[in-house]
């Protein structure tokens, strides 16, 4: 019998799937599943359902099992109507329905006595329960993902929208991802690093900050569910929300989008602080197209079809720094017009009055000899220090802008084709590229990032029979994210100026950093910083086996998902404060933290070498599960 052979085959795949630890979600999908049962509430076995797609004209196919139950699995989200019939009996047609990712929703159908030529439908557009779940999820939808208002359209600003979502960015989530506003937020009291993020089903994740890899494109987006929480097996190994994306995908008619979004200084109010603002500067545009394939000889309709995109931004606008820099007197030790004495730390002793105390000598008239000077700190402030220019502003001697430049470029394509009545295949690939470029007006210093990554899956669906579905899906996610800081105005030799294990001996082409350094009630100067971070480095694999049987629904699969990370983090700092030259019986209102950074005496220092890698991890699962439905009936 055709139950035991796909019993046997059930079995045999599920043999395979032996592997443990935590799963991760792989659902972008939808499904249905219902009783079919005649007027008197019978249950009808072997009616054959067809689920047909508007948009591309494919149909989905199944029947009943002996019990009048039937459930079809792995939908692509979209508009549909569910057709169910047998001979002597009368069709009955459910049109206007709108299935959503990750949605399982349950369609009882009625077939009347009468001829198979005859067909009652229902057209009103129905709302639908998850009698089959107990998720708790929201779905954002097409028209709110193109009609909301995005400031740099990127559809994370969506996911406050969601009950339960707290918009919370900790310092590793605020990281460089993406344009515009964006929002990383906490679900109903967990970490907003325990969030995973989902293309197609494909995991998108970023292995250290738990956002996404390759933002998608906001016109790409047919819609995204946060799930938070799932009672579903498939489920797993994510204690935050699950942000379920889907992308477009093409249909029998052509479709596409043209969009340019300008910002322009011209349209601003002036800054009253800065009057001479370098120019804002800002574009975002792109396209999109979908459709049919059609080639010479070959009509793709109701078969293949693709869709894809292209994304461009480019940003131009200024960074703007007030505040207060040494002056060239100041540099040589004339600290008088600070207004507050500072005393010498290298006359540190105790206080032969009073046990445990300990005293300064003052400097006379705030001015340091030139013989206490250091002589490094003096040659780094002598040639990364501008000159002061006035304000208007008192308390600051400094104000300058300078360009800040953003680009980003990603693209999208993805192919559908449906093979047959047993089999349908998809193919996605994504990349983006996205840099930044700044100039620090302390010592022109020059900061470059660069972030890349791709993704790339593949679905294959495989009907074996009305009641057992196979699906395998492939996905590998890359991304790395490089930031480099250099200071070119640095004097010859300076930085050996410092201990060899201070400001050098690091490993790569750059051995020496110049330090930076930190100053209380002054802007400090930058120093060299590398950091090359592999953030993404995985291949991603599911096998999710599904079979009806009675009123079991079993499904059974796993994930094997890699885990590899890398990065080289180089930097040092000294950082400086006004007790390093205060009155030790007087601190609060004495010392200064410019006279301890010209004396050489800081107050802290650091240095991060930090080179490493993970390789050969894996986060695997293996589920098993028996959606079980009771009858409907009392």
């Amino acid at each position: 019998m055709q139950i035991k052979r796909d019993i046997r085959t059930a079995l045999a795949l599920a043999a395979m799937f032996s592997f443990h630890t935590g799963l991760r979600a792989q659902v972008s999908t939808a499904s249905i599943n219902g009783t079919v049962r005649d007027s008197s509430s019978a249950a009808i076995p072997g009616a054959s359902l067809t689920l047909h797609n508007v948009a591309t004209g494919v149909d989905m196919n199944s029947s009943t099992n002996g019990a009048g139950e039937y459930a079809i699995v792995n939908i692509p989200p979209g508009q549909y109507t569910l057709r169910a019939g047998k001979p002597g009996f009368q069709a009955a047609q459910q049109s206007g329905l709108s299935l959503a990712v990750n949605q399982t929703a349950t369609y009882d159908l009625t077939l009347q006595v009468g001829s198979a030529e005859q067909t009652v439908t229902v057209s009103a557009e129905v709302s639908t329960i998850e009698s089959s779940t107990a998720e708790l999820g929201t779905v954002v939808g097409t028209a709110a993902v193109n009609d909301l208002p995005l400031n740099g359209r990127n559809f994370t600003q969506l996911l406050a929208l969601t009950p339960g979502a707290s918009p919370i960015n900790t310092a590793q989530t605020f990281g460089f991802r993406g344009v515009g506003a964006f929002n990383f937020p906490s679900f109903h009291g967990a970490r907003n690093r325990s969030n995973l993020f989902l293309v197609d089903g494909i995991n998108d994740q970023v292995s250290i900050t738990s956002n996404y890899a390759v933002p998608p494109i906001v016109d790409d987006i047919q819609e995204f569910k946060v799930d938070s929480h799932n009672d579903q097996v498939q489920f797993g190994g994510v204690t935050g929300g699950v942000v379920n994306v889907v992308t477009k995908s093409g249909t029998n008619a052509f479709h596409g989008t043209l969009w340019e979004y300008l910002r322009n200084s011209a349209l601003d109010a002036r800054n009253p602080f800065f009057p001479a603002v370098t120019a804002l500067r800002q574009n975002q545009f792109g396209a999109n197209v979908g459709g049919p394939v059609l080639l010479p000889r070959y009509n793709g309709r109701n078969r293949t079809f693709f869709f894809g995109s292209y994304e461009g931004f480019r940003q131009r606008t200024p960074s703007q720094t007030l505040g207060r820099i040494p002056t060239p007197g100041e540099l040589q030790g004339n600290l008088s017009t600070l207004g507050v004495p500072i005393y010498d730390p290298f006359t540190t002793r105790p206080d032969p009055e009073r046990a445990g105390q300990f005293l300064r000598d003052p400097f006379a008239g705030g001015i340091l000899p030139q013989s206490l000077l250091d002589p490094t700190m003096v040659k780094i402030g002598q040639a990364l220090y501008p000159a002061p220019v006035p304000t208007g502003i008192a308390g600051n001697n400094f104000s300058a802008t300078a360009p800040v430049s953003a680009g980003l470029n990603e693209y999208n394509i993805r192919v559908d084709q449906h093979l047959g009545d047993k089999d349908n295949f998809w193919f996605r690939y994504s990349n983006v590229r996205q840099t930044r470029d700044a100039v620090n007006p302390i010592g022109r210093a020059v900061s470059h990032d660069l972030w890349t990554a791709h993704t790339m899956g593949a679905n294959w669906t495989h009907t074996f029979s009305p009641s057992m579905v196979l699906q395998a899906q492939f996905g590998r996610t890359w991304a790395i994210d490089n930031t480099a800081n250099s200071v070119p105005n640095v004097p010859a030799g300076i930085v050996n100026s410092f201990s060899p294990q201070f400001g050098c001996e690091f490993p790569g082409d750059r051995p020496c950093l110049l330090p930076s350094t930190s100053l209380i009630g002054f802007l400090g100067t930058p120093g060299d910083t590398l950091s090359q971070q592999g953030a993404s480095d995985i291949w991603s694999g599911t096998m999710n086996l599904s079979k009806l049987w009675g009123k079991h629904f079993f499904r059974m699969g796993f994930s094997l998902n890699t885990n590899n990370i890398g990065e080289l983090i180089l930097n040092n700092g000294i950082s400086f404060s006004t007790f390093q030259t205060a009155d030790l019986q007087n601190s609060g209102r004495t010392g200064s933290d410019l006279a301890s950074w010209l004396l050489g005496v800081p107050v802290g220092g650091s240095r991060r070498l930090q080179a490493g890698s993970e390789n050969g991890g894996w986060v695997n699962g293996f589920y098993f599960g028996d959606q079980w439905r009771a009858s409907s009936r009392l």
